[in-house]
């Protein structure tokens, strides 16, 4: 994917780099190789993370049962995925 830097304005590409922080958080970035400014996608811990897991798995059970022809089961999950990603997305806020 390429981005512009809004610092020096130059297009790249992002390359997706990681670092760990304190209590068990990991921090998500990428520089602009032009000016090296830095840019912070995102903050994960390891309640998002699990969060994250059990949403990619319920969003795969999901899809297997719509599969199947299996609507009223699908909706079920689903309505699982949005309450896991309400959950998510609290969590998320709390550490960004």
């Amino acid at each position: 994917m390429k981005v512009y830097c809004d610092n020096c304005k130059s297009e790249f590409v992002i390359d997706k780099k990681a670092r760990n922080l304190e209590n068990g958080i990991e921090e998500h970035y990428f520089n602009c190789p032009n000016c090296d400014k830095e840019y912070i996608a995102f903050r994960t811990n390891s309640e998002t993370r699990e969060i994250q897991k059990k949403l990619q798995d319920e969003i795969e059970e999901c899809k297997k049962v719509a599969s199947k022809g299996n609507i009223q089961a699908a909706k079920k999950k689903w309505n699982r995925v949005l309450k896991l990603r309400k959950k998510h997305k609290k969590a998320m806020a709390k550490i960004n």
